[in-house]
């Protein structure tokens, strides 16, 4: 029940596997769960927030990326 996965910032991490079993590729875990904030940018993007408001947000603390990559989009 356990997997190990690449994550693109801490390495090689253990995740839950899947509890159904199959002999295809449906059973594996394909990727990593998103750090806190990782899509925050995005999200707001979507949303209709320009390039210069999303950087505000991130500069007033308003929203937050774990690694701090689009800190200063």
């Amino acid at each position: 029940m356990v997997a190990e996965i690449d994550h693109p910032r801490i390495g090689r991490m253990k995740i839950l596997g899947n509890p159904v079993k199959a002999s295809a590729e449906l059973a594996r875990s394909r990727l990593p769960a998103p750090w806190l904030g990782q899509h925050s940018a995005e999200v707001l993007k979507g949303l209709g927030y320009s390039d210069a408001q999303i950087a505000s947000l991130f500069v007033g603390g308003v929203t937050y990326d774990r690694y701090g990559e689009k800190a200063t989009a």
